[in-house]
């Protein structure tokens, strides 16, 4: 749930890297079986993810950010490297709400801070339930496997990038979050990504929800040390990045 800081990986690291994340998408790919051609000509993938990319905009905030853009990064760009990671068996085919929904509250009532460890769960529960119920009457995010939110806000308007709402910063177990006023129930998560997100941190979230919960944890942990991230008063500006930067132990963000 942060910024990506641009340190260099050794080539070690990001071969480390690439097996944890192919492992994991191999795990996925054995939950089921569903061939499919994709209409790209990418062949065929064992097990379809089919997300849905909910399009969230707050109150006297406008962003000109068009539906190919989001398509884009949390669909196309999202495809290519989950079939890459999960040597062609996973493969996302989701669809993205046509409209931008607008939420209840100013941006400034869903500030949430890049550190973990300091944001206040309530505001992250409004504004996943104001985001879900948002679409509640016109879509069904039960016949989804996940849900992505995409905010329509930059890093320094929102106070964060993104982050895993479940499993993760709305608890581990299945409540009332991941239902809709109506009833309708979000299947295995929900990822959250401000405009600014690159595409490394919307998978970094989407990861969690495809990973799941073992033994009452996340099966994909952080893999940077969160005490430091989260000891930074650093809300935003410049010395942001180098706050982030001190954190970068470990496998690192």
């Amino acid at each position: 749930m942060h910024r990506i800081a641009r340190t260099s990986f050794q080539p070690r690291n990001l071969r480390i890297v690439a097996a944890i994340v192919g492992l994991a998408l191999l795990g996925i790919a054995s939950l089921q079986s569903c061939a499919a051609i994709d209409t790209n000509g990418h062949g065929a993938c064992t097990t379809v993810l089919k997300p849905l990319v909910i399009k969230v905009e707050f109150p006297g905030t406008w962003r000109n950010i068009s539906t190919g853009s989001v398509r884009k990064k949390y669909l196309d760009q999202l495809d290519a490297y989950v079939r890459e990671m999960s040597y062609n068996r996973v493969c996302i085919k989701g669809e993205i709400t046509d409209k931008w929904y607008k939420l209840p509250s100013p941006i400034s009532n869903y500030w949430i801070p890049w550190q973990n460890r300091q944001v206040n769960r309530s505001i992250v529960r409004n504004l996943v339930s104001d985001s879900l119920n948002a679409v509640d009457q016109e879509i069904d995010v039960s016949k989804y496997d996940f849900v992505i939110i995409a905010l329509a806000a930059t890093f320094e308007e929102w106070g964060n990038s993104g982050f895993t709402a479940y499993p993760g910063m709305v608890g581990l177990k299945s409540d009332k979050i991941l239902f809709t006023r109506s009833g309708r129930k979000v299947n295995r998560g929900i990822a959250v990504d401000a405009s600014t997100a690159e595409l490394g941190q919307v998978f970094h979230h989407v990861a969690r929800v495809l990973g799941g919960v073992k033994d009452g944890k996340r099966v994909l942990p952080c893999l940077y040390d969160q005490d430091i991230e989260s000891s930074s008063t650093v809300r935003t500006g410049p010395g942001v990045e180098s706050a982030f930067r001190d954190a970068q132990i470990h496998m690192g963000g």
